[in-house]
């Protein structure tokens, strides 16, 4: 399509601006031919031009007339030539034709006898003879009338004053006109469809460059439809004042237009914010002028017209000076400017400069090339601006995707996670390792994310995201889900989000707080630890008041009875707990054990063999105590610490089982695999929440004064000191396991030998 308007528009301005055609192909340029006589009042009728000694000016043969813009609303411009005598033997009428379309009226006259054949042609009005209106002035006449004779035309126009008279045969003068019209309507259809385009690109991508080029096509396309007389003669028959305001405000439009769009273009404002400033006040003088260019019209003065010209050529050298300026520091696209718009430029200045120098005559490519060169221009630029917005979009979209990339990467690496989801809760957007871990993905909805929570917020964070969704507001939860991508039960994670606008959805992080909640966890237990070694050492001087006497009196007791007598074996057995007492009360002194007697130390196994048989004498009736040992001696440890894991494990056994059942003690491994010690009981169990909470210190599950909750964070505190693990296993209703994991290669060298030797 751009190819065919550029054909059509250069056709155009050949077969409209050729200097002379021969004869025998019914077309001749007449315009250098012709006098001419300018009446500036408009007085003179054709008894005047025609008198003897009338002033006209000789034509020179080479230089149709030109007086440039009207001096007056009434001004008139006389032509008197000789009608060339055509001898194509054609018989065809003679069209004389004057290719201004802005001429008001044109007034023939051919001698006839005495007197004069009048024939005339007004603006949106049939022509004397005519069958229909012309854009331009057209009026025919049979050869034999003409043809040798000398004839007079009166032309009234208050825009430039040009001969640029034609002599058609009348058939030519139609297929040629015919021409023009379906020429021009590509034109006008591509310029329109550039318009729109350049319309909607500024729109949809928020350019105001494409927009400023819109604004230019457009005031260029009405320019031509009202000063190429398309409206008074198609496109509103009669409305010459309509015709008038686009021409002529039109001229002004684009002025202004092309000082908004060149330093748009230029970037002359990031470069040259003070130039860019006088060329906005440029533009908008240029605006205001556009108004007064209507008003002048509506009000029949030519004054401003005088300066069309004078204003054209200097916004013409407004935009150079800009594309000097961004030459230095931009080359390639002041190149591209002057490309683009280099050939309207010279158009316009060529045919402005037919008005500030009158005297160089009228020359009808001169005057008709501005057209085919504005079309090339616009033409061009739209094809520049088009590249340039694809680019930009390029550079932005590939922006967004390496900001996307560098986004995803962070995510990624950081500790917490990203989600979005729509305004239905259908997860859009999820990356990082906490949702890889729960199964937080695209395509699921966050319902099904939090209905699958463990722990007994589950119901209530549900709500609050299904509120939080509909509301607009902000959504805050924290809730324990299973690790689908690793061995882990469970993932304590956190979600935060904010609204990413109303019914649009949410947008936040989720974050995994397994390892906080477990250090703030292991925070407080040192601290209740911490509080028990304080307690202690307080309880620990009252206790051993206690237990001294008891251990003392029952030695000097036992002495009083023989050996073999039943008594004394019970007052050792008093004696032997008292001193094992003892020993656990140091060991409540600190939360932290302290440094164990070297000469206390002993293998695990047979510490835990000792420490069954003084455990049995103290078991209830009903309660049965098995001790499976299938190991190496174990690791070296003291003697106390052992029994004190072993008293209060099997103590909680037989709570469990409420005084009957059954309790197994298991103690295997080997030096290179490790050792495990389990107890296990048949009892009640416990639930999930109680199994989680078993080692916390002072929680319990006892009744009051049956129970301090210290049993089994002492046998985790000492566990610790040997680099063990503790592992506790239960079911209501089915029983409990405790397991002490004990790595056998990581115990001290000395105590690897102590073992080994024993």
């Amino acid at each position: 399509m751009r190819i065919a308007a550029l054909v059509a528009i250069l056709w155009l301005a050949l077969t409209s601006s050729a200097p002379a055609a021969d004869a025998a192909e019914g077309a001749r340029f007449i315009g250098p031919i012709a006098d001419h006589l300018l009446d500036r009042t408009g007085q003179l009728g054709i008894a005047d031009v025609a008198a003897p000694g009338t002033a006209f000016i000789a034509a020179g043969g080479t230089r149709a007339p030109n007086h440039g813009p009207s001096p007056s609303s009434q001004a008139a411009l006389w032509l008197r030539v000789v009608v060339p005598i055509v001898a194509d033997g054609s018989g065809d009428d003679r069209v004389f034709a004057l290719r201004e379309p802005r001429v008001r009226a044109m007034t023939l006259f051919v001698p006839a006898g005495a007197g004069w054949r009048v024939l005339e042609w007004r603006t949106g009005q049939t022509a004397t003879g005519a069958a229909w209106p012309t854009r331009y002035p057209a009026l025919s006449l049979p050869t034999g009338e003409v043809a040798g004779r000398t004839v007079y035309l009166r032309i009234q126009t208050p825009s430039s004053m040009r001969g640029s008279l034609w002599l058609h045969s009348d058939t030519n003068f139609l297929s040629a006109y015919a021409a023009e019209n379906l020429l021009f309507g590509i034109a006008f259809g591509v310029l329109a469809g550039l318009a729109i385009y350049l319309a909607a690109a500024g729109i949809v991508a928020r350019d105001a460059l494409s927009g400023a080029l819109a604004t230019l096509v457009l005031a260029y396309l009405g320019y031509v439809l009202g000063d190429q007389g398309f409206v008074e003669t198609f496109i509103w028959p009669g409305a010459v004042m309509a015709g008038r305001f686009l021409s002529f405000g039109g001229t002004f439009l684009i002025f202004a237009a092309m000082l908004v769009y060149a330093p748009l273009f230029l970037q002359v404002k990031q470069r040259y914010p003070r130039v860019a400033a006088v060329v906005r006040v440029a533009a908008a003088g240029a605006l205001v002028l556009t108004l007064a260019a209507v008003i002048s019209v509506a009000t029949d003065s030519t004054l401003l017209r005088r300066f069309v010209a004078p204003i054209g050529i200097t916004s013409i050298a407004g935009c150079l000076t800009l594309v000097v300026l961004t030459y230095r520091v931009d080359r390639r696209r002041a190149l591209v400017f002057i490309l683009c718009w280099g050939p309207m430029f010279a158009g316009g200045l060529l045919r402005m400069l037919h008005d500030v120098a009158p005297a160089m005559g009228a020359n009808p490519l001169a005057v008709n090339l501005t057209y085919l060169a504005a079309c090339l221009s616009l033409l061009l630029s739209g094809i520049a601006s088009a590249v340039d917005l694809q680019r930009r979009e390029r550079a932005a979209r590939e922006a967004a995707e390496e900001a996307a990339v560098r986004l995803l990467a962070f995510a990624e690496s950081a500790s917490d996670s990203f989600w979005e989801c729509d305004g239905h809760g259908l997860v859009t957007f999820a990356s990082g390792p906490t949702c890889l871990a729960i199964g937080l993905r695209p395509g699921v909805t966050m319902g099904e994310i939090l209905a699958r929570d463990i722990s007994a917020g589950g119901l209530d964070a549900s709500t609050r995201f299904s509120a939080a969704l509909t509301g607009g507001s902000g959504f805050d939860a924290s809730i324990a889900l299973r690790d689908i991508s690793s061995r882990l039960d469970q993932r304590l994670v956190r979600f935060r989000a904010r609204p990413v606008g109303a019914g649009l959805g949410l947008r936040g992080i989720v974050s995994d707080v397994t390892r906080q909640i477990a250090a703030e966890e292991r925070q407080a237990q040192q601290r209740k630890m911490a509080a028990i070694g304080q307690l202690a050492g307080g309880v620990a001087h009252e206790i051993n008041n206690l237990l001294h006497p008891i251990v003392n009196l029952s030695r000097r007791v036992a002495g009083e009875f023989a050996p073999a007598d039943e008594r004394r074996r019970f007052l050792d057995i008093v004696t032997d707990s008292g001193r094992r007492a003892s020993a656990i009360v140091s060991g409540l002194l600190t939360s932290v054990r302290p440094p164990p007697d070297p000469q206390r130390r002993v293998p695990l196994g047979p510490s835990l063999a000792d420490a069954i048989q003084h455990l049995r004498t103290m078991l209830p009736d009903k309660v049965t105590l098995t001790f499976e040992a299938d190991a190496e001696p174990g690791p070296v440890v003291d003697a106390n610490e052992a029994f004190q894991v072993l008293a209060n494990l099997v103590a909680n056994a037989i709570y469990a089982t409420r005084g009957g059942g059954r309790i197994a003690v298991r103690f295997r491994g080997s030096q290179a695999s490790g050792f495990a010690l389990s107890v296990e009981d048949d009892g009640e169990g416990m639930d999930e929440d109680t199994r989680q909470r078993a080692l916390e210190p002072f929680f319990t599950t006892k009744q009051p004064g049956q129970g301090t909750g210290l049993g089994l964070p002492i046998v985790y505190g000492i566990a610790r000191s040997w680099n063990a693990a503790i592992d506790i296993q239960s079911q209501p209703g089915v029983g409990t396991r405790v397991t002490i994991a004990i790595p056998g290669a990581t115990l001290p060298a000395k105590d690897r030998d102590h073992a080994s030797q024993a």
